[in-house]
Parts: structure tokens; C-alpha cells; sequence
């Protein structure tokens, strides 16, 4: 058993290891902020970074969805000009028939509304430029605006109304102008709606003079002619005026 003399065995306790001698001992809270400090770092850069991800999708989603709605907006222009174009037939009709003073009695229907072209700008609406959207919105309040008047109009005229009321040529006009303006409003978003030019452009009443001379001579009669000839220009612009702004500035 002679070897077992040979032998030595160490036994090396914590506090060597936590003797005031030792670097970590010494800074142990310190490493531990800087720790923390850096892996709050590192979550708040990997936080950061989703985000950024995150909403680069989401402009990338934005841009696709506005120009898809764009896109379509040659073919809502296109219906609402087509509807526009068969209530100026339709009132051309109903006027040709009657002369000045004419109690005016005549069962028509207005045509059908263009439900796609509606909800074509209601989307486009959401995603375009705010200077874009508003003369957007424009056209749809003047289209529903429209509609309204022409469909109380007919029931104004309507054989079955009361016996007591007359209606004249001169109170139709404004709905031939109504008409020839929804034209008009359509007519000056084309270029924008084939991206031609990149925003709608600024309207004044000298680009709109001269416009539709030839449907009106060939449609309507003097009278009414020289009527949407004159308030054309203005009424157009006024139609695409801002009606926050106009409500602000009369109050």
C-alpha cells in the first residue's frame, strides 16, 4: 500500500474563485447591466427591423392596391360618361317634344346608376394623393348630386303628379347642365386615369369653354343651348371645388 503514499489530493473551494483577487468578482453587477443592456439592445434592433420589414410590405401592398384601382379608372370614367351621355338623350327627348310654355308630362325613367363605376372611385378614392382624391370625390358627390335631381325631376314631370303643378322647359335645364358637367368632370380625368400625366390636372373655366358645342346645337334648342354654353364653365369648377374649404370660408 506503499503507492497510496504517493497520492496527493487538492480540494479547491469557492473562494478562490470568489476571492477579492478575481476581475468578475470585482464587476460582476457591472457585466451584468452591460449584458442586459445589450440584449435589450439586440431585441429592440430585431423589433425595429420587423417593423421596418413590416411596413415596407404594407407601401408595397398600398402602391399595388392604387395602381390596380387606377387602372380601372379608365373603365368607371367610361361608364359614368356613357350614363352622363344617356340622360343628356333622354332629356333631349323629353324637350323636343314641348314647346316653351308646355306643361311638361312625360313617363321616363332615368337610366341605370353605374354601380361599378361608384365603387371603382370609392376605391381609388382611399389610396390616391389627397390633391387626386379630392377632385375624385368630387365627381362621385357630383354624380350622386345628379342623380338625385334627375330622378326628382322625373317624378316632377311624371302624367300622374297633381294636376296643379306645371312643369316648364326652363326647369329642366339645370339638368341638361347637370348632365353635360358629369361629361365634362369625366372627360378632364382620362389623361390621368391612361397615366399620361401623374396627377389630375387643375381646372379653370378657360379649359372648359367650347366644350360640347356640337352635342348641344344638335340636341337641344336655342334656348337651352345658350343656357349650358354659358354656366358650363363656372358650374363645372365649382364642381370640383373643395366643399370643406367652401364651408369654412361661408361660415
Amino acid at each position: 500500500m506503499d503507492w497510496l503514499d504517493r497520492i496527493h489530493i487538492y480540494f479547491v473551494g469557492s473562494g478562490v474563485r470568489s476571492s477579492p483577487d478575481n476581475l468578475v468578482y470585482h464587476y460582476q453587477t457591472l457585466i451584468s447591466g452591460f449584458l442586459a443592456v445589450a440584449a435589450a439592445g439586440f431585441t429592440v434592433w430585431v423589433l425595429l427591423h420587423q417593423v421596418r420589414v413590416m411596413q415596407r410590405q404594407h407601401e408595397e401592398l398600398i402602391n399595388r392596391q392604387y395602381r390596380a384601382a387606377r387602372s380601372s379608372l379608365s373603365l368607371a370614367l367610361m361608364d359614368i360618361s356613357d350614363y352622363a351621355e344617356q340622360c343628356v338623350n333622354l332629356l333631349s327627348q323629353v324637350l323636343s317634344k314641348h314647346d316653351e310654355e308646355d306643361d311638361i308630362r312625360d313617363e321616363v325613367d332615368a337610366p341605370p346608376m353605374p354601380a361599378s363605376a361608384l365603387s371603382s372611385l370609392s376605391q381609388l378614392i382611399a389610396l390616391a394623393d389627397e390633391q387626386d382624391a379630392r377632385k375624385l370625390q368630387s365627381l362621385l358627390i357630383h354624380l350622386q348630386i345628379q342623380r338625385s335631381r334627375l330622378v326628382s325631376r322625373l317624378l316632377d314631370i311624371s302624367p300622374t303628379r297633381s294636376p296643379n303643378s306645371s312643369w316648364v322647359k326652363q326647369d329642366l335645364r339645370h339638368d341638361v347642365l347637370d348632365a353635360f358637367i358629369l361629361m365634362r368632370m369625366t372627360n378632364i380625368m382620362f389623361a390621368y386615369a391612361r397615366w399620361e400625366v401623374d396627377h389630375l390636372p387643375e381646372v379653370s373655366e378657360e379649359s372648359i369653354s367650347g366644350s360640347y358645342e356640337y352635342i348641344l346645337g344638335s340636341k337641344f334648342d336655342k334656348l337651352t343651348e345658350e343656357y349650358v354654353a354659358e354656366k358650363l364653365p363656372r358650374f363645372t369648377v365649382r364642381a370640383f371645388e373643395d366643399r370643406k374649404e367652401k364651408r369654412s370660408s361661408n361660415a
